[in-house]
């Protein structure tokens, strides 16, 4: 007991200390890679560019403008040293040069310009003037289009037309994991490409991209496991969804138009439930195949996290990428564990398994193998967090293994970059997305058609908005520690606000047009 609630104060301390040099004029970039801080620097040479770098317990140190890299790895500059609880160690700033060894991540900030100011009201950080963003999405964080690399199987690039996103949960580098996505269409002898585009305020660090085929064959299609295995399926026994003994007949197919409930106005984790029978029939090997993905909730959710951490964001992100207590609690833990999955139970109330997936922005579509069944099941999700396409049940034929095909060209702006496709094949670097990029993968050809899945590898780092404001809300951060369960209850009303109008606040305010960035140059 005792062991619990040290951990849990020294989250506390670690999420909800303070620092003193931000201020709310001023734009921040994070990185990882410090060629990048230092381009900021070059890149406005006119403005006055200061750096914090992040040790990994929280501790930083932070430059005036006058900073500068030298050859054999240290930084020369008037500077001073901030504790891991964001305060400062000494009283001025003074000259001197450190080694960057240890430090993990890095943030520059900057005063927006005179064109920057009037287009934006210093509401984002490391803006170009012409991104095309939506103005009400700027003054309210929380609507912002947020996402990992989207991937587009066709010509089309509509913004409803995304056939997977990359890595959700990885906004730290200690979170960086494969994510298996499958493709909506299947490919043909000649069609290896796809497209990738980083359309949110966000910097990628992609590791991998690969497509996983498996051949087509007459009746049956192949699905992706919960558990990232690949089955062959055929066709299943008609169902029937229901929802407090009503019919809900538009979801037991796949067209587009999703099954979704608003959320509470008075809990964001209340429960709600969808009865499903089949005619079952003995010694089948059944799975549960649903399209689905996220609603905004979860979007609006994790932004007010961020918004709640202030301009410290930084600091606190260096912690969490050492602390695997903090990140379990950043990603499953906290107000996260009450929002859950979309658990399958059986006639017995007895779970079978879940669908995980996050995101709203591409359709998941996902198999949950069942085994055997009497025909009765319900699906318990938490209300308003969730979109489903169609609910079916299938039978499972036999596991496959599909066969591996890594890029082999990639093309930007019309350039061939084979430097990229370097990085991608190497496990130990990344490529680097800016928002706004766009790019087209061409991948090792298919011998015949075949049912794809993409598989990206990577992280992201989100820039910060200035209207996190310098001193967040550590008293509901503590709450979304110490309360969780309150804390959604109390943020419901306040989600409600948002509820109707996010949709089309969300898409509007993708990243279409390349951000200027000397990485480019």
């Amino acid at each position: 007991m005792m062991r619990n609630l040290l951990l849990n104060l020294s989250l506390i301390f670690a999420l909800t200390g303070c620092t003193s040099w931000h201020h709310a004029e001023l734009t921040r970039k994070t990185y990882t890679d410090l060629d990048l801080a230092e381009n900021e620097r070059l890149l406005h040479r006119t403005n006055k560019v200061t750096l914090q770098g992040y040790y990994a317990d929280g501790a930083s140190v932070v430059f005036e403008p006058d900073w500068r890299v030298t050859d054999d790895s240290t930084i020369i500059g008037t500077m001073r040293r901030i504790s891991a609880l964001g305060k400062p160690t000494t009283v001025n700033f003074t000259w001197n040069e450190i080694d960057i060894q240890g430090i993990e991540l890095w943030r520059t900030s900057r005063n927006l310009n005179r064109n920057e100011r009037a287009l934006f009201g210093g509401s984002i950080f490391m803006a170009a003037v012409d991104i095309g963003v939506g103005i009400i999405c700027l003054a309210n964080p929380k609507m912002c289009f947020g996402s990992c690399p989207t991937f587009y199987q066709n010509e089309s690039d509509h913004l409803f037309k995304s056939a997977a996103e990359g890595f959700t949960n990885a906004i730290l580098p200690t979170l960086e994991h494969r994510d298996i996505d499958a493709l909506p269409e299947v490919m043909l002898p000649g069609e290896e490409r796809i497209v990738m585009k980083n359309e949110a305020l966000e910097t990628h660090n992609i590791n991998e991209v690969v497509l996983f085929s498996v051949p087509v064959e007459a009746g049956s299609e192949v699905l992706h496991t919960v558990d990232d295995s690949f089955m062959r399926v055929t066709k299943g026994p008609q169902i029937e969804v229901s929802k407090h003994g009503q019919a809900l007949e538009g979801i037991v197919e796949s067209d587009g138009k999703e099954w979704f409930e608003l959320a509470s106005s008075e809990d964001l984790a209340a429960k709600t439930n969808l009865e499903i029978e089949f005619d079952a029939e003995s010694g089948k090997n059944y799975g549960i195949k649903l399209l689905y993905r996220q609603t905004l909730m979860s979007t609006f959710l994790f932004y007010g996290t961020l918004e709640n951490m202030g301009a410290d964001y930084g600091r606190r992100m260096a912690i969490m990428n050492h602390s695997d207590k903090q990140k379990r609690w950043l990603i499953d833990g906290g107000i996260m564990q009450h929002l859950g999955h979309i658990e399958v139970k059986n006639a017995q109330g007895t779970s079978l398994g879940a669908f995980k997936e996050t995101g709203p922005i591409a359709v998941n579509t996902q198999l949950l193998p069942i085994g055997k069944s009497n025909g009765r099941l319900s699906l318990e999700l938490t209300q308003g967090l969730w979109r489903i396409d169609a609910i079916e049940v299938v039978e499972i034929t036999e596991a496959v293994t599909p066969m591996v095909h890594r890029v082999k060209r990639i093309v930007k702006d019309q350039r061939s970059l084979p430097q990229e496709v370097s990085l991608l094949r190497d496990d130990s670097k990344h490529l680097v997305s800016m928002p706004g990029d766009s790019r087209a993968l061409f991948f090792e050809p298919l011998e015949e058609p075949s049912h794809i899945f993409l598989a990206s590898k990577g992280f992201y780092l989100e820039w910060t908005r200035t209207a996190w404001n310098d001193e967040g809300n550590p008293r509901a951060l503590r709450k979304m520690l110490l309360q969780p369960r309150q804390y959604l209850r109390d943020e419901a009303q306040v989600y409600k606000t948002y509820e109707a109008e996010m949709e089309a606040k969300f898409w509007t305010s993708r990243i279409q047009n390349p951000i200027l960035t000397s990485h480019e140059k």
